[in-house]
């Protein structure tokens, strides 16, 4: 009995040293583990350190070589709105010379019309409406003064009219008739008329 129980007691030591020994393997397998994983953590952040500062430095470059195209894009567009300025107001400087010698120019209200018109004595009208009073006969009035005053010479040819009948006046502008009181020669001129009295 005391035989199987040194046996025991052998085999159980056997088992413990084996144990401590596979322990102690293990052990060192882990730090040697934990040594290759430090390195390659420490290589691996060292590589992420040079791919930030790398990343960095293109992020800087590429920002200064954006701010230089800005400044250079800046600059031009300075020098384009500088020209467009300087072309507008020459351009608006050219304009008021032209208003100025358009409206510097003698008026043009005066219309052209013919050179022997009629106008008659009884009105006093300005250049711009002469087509129209140069067409129009004075009142039935003036006209049956004018001719009751008019000069042998240029008095109504032919037999007496009645008392009540006015003798017929011509009023165009093709010209004034010789015989007839009531009409004068006008020239074509854009001052005002002064009034004129129908025995004139």
């Amino acid at each position: 009995m005391r035989r199987g129980w040194d046996e025991e007691q052998q085999l159980l030591i056997a088992e413990r040293d084996e144990a401590k020994s596979r322990a102690v393997a293990l052990q060192s397998r882990m730090e040697e583990m934990d040594a290759s994983f430090r390195k390659q953590l420490s290589v691996t952040i060292e590589a992420n350190d040079r791919a930030i500062s790398a990343a960095r430095s293109d992020a800087e470059m590429i920002r200064s070589c954006c701010e230089n195209r800005v400044a250079e894009v800046e600059a031009e567009m300075r020098a384009v709105l500088e020209e467009t300025e300087e072309a507008r107001v020459a351009m608006e400087a050219r304009l008021r010379k032209i208003s100025t010698v358009l409206y510097d120019q003698p008026s043009s209200d005066c219309i052209p019309f013919p050179t022997r018109l009629v106008s008659h004595g009884f009105y006093s009208r300005t250049c711009p409406r002469v087509d129209e009073w140069n067409t129009s006969p004075p009142p039935l009035s003036v006209v049956r003064t004018t001719v009751s005053s008019a000069p042998s010479s240029t008095a109504w040819l032919g037999p007496s009219p009645p008392s009540s009948v006015v003798p017929p006046t011509h009023f165009s502008s093709r010209g004034a008739h010789p015989n007839n009181p009531t009409e004068r020669e006008v020239e074509p001129s854009c001052e005002p008329s002064a009034s004129r009295s129908p025995h004139d």
